[in-house]
């Protein structure tokens, strides 16, 4: 088969794409390295929740963010994110952004787990759950480990991060923790 000057060029082009590629991939894999990541057990709960809310947490790939997030949590049906009275609102909203996805993921796993249960195991499962609501929020750590929200009403995600997060979260997932926390308040209300 003879090729012209034109399908020559193409096919030398495509070749050398093909060769650089790998190429490329490892140099930005040797070169982009990130800082370990490092250990909360080492930190103040303040730091190890601030470090949530800086541009190394969010440059780290997913898997080390979720594996730092895990190890934050105290117990493992408390808050994904545990806030420390003192984080401003600034980095409040830095750590919503950076951990945003995760909180999402982890909130669609629940969900599916959850409603794939019987009524009883849902039943059990919401019972065990406001236990451990009602034991934090009597030992003063109703807002996770770092305590309840600050003074002055600066707890939590605001108004603005929670229509952002329902803006970006798919109809099936706000349809499920709709329901999630109804069913909820339904079983704080029932006597017991």
């Amino acid at each position: 088969m003879k090729l012209n000057k034109k399908n020559k060029i193409i096919v030398i082009a495509g070749i050398t794409a093909l060769l650089l590629f790998p190429l490329y991939e490892l140099c930005f894999l040797l070169l982009h390295t990130h800082a370990p990541v490092p250990d909360p057990g080492r930190m103040t709960q303040k730091d190890a929740v601030k470090y949530l809310a800086s541009k190394e947490f969010a440059a780290l790939p997913e898997s080390d963010q979720e594996r730092y997030m895990k190890s934050l949590r105290k117990d493992k049906t408390g808050p994904p994110v545990p806030f420390a009275n003192d984080l401003s609102q600034e980095e409040r909203a830095a750590v919503f952004k950076n951990t945003r996805k995760l909180m999402q993921k982890e909130m669609k796993e629940r969900m599916k787990s959850f409603f794939a249960m019987d009524k009883a195991a849902q039943d059990k499962f919401l019972d065990n759950m406001i236990k451990e609501m009602e034991e934090r929020r009597k030992s003063g750590t109703a807002g996770g480990p770092g305590g309840g929200p600050p003074p002055g009403g600066q707890g939590g995600p605001s108004k603005a991060m929670i229509q952002h997060m329902l803006e970006n979260t798919d109809s099936t997932s706000r349809a499920q923790m709709t329901e999630f926390m109804k069913r909820m308040e339904q079983r704080m209300t029932q006597p017991k």
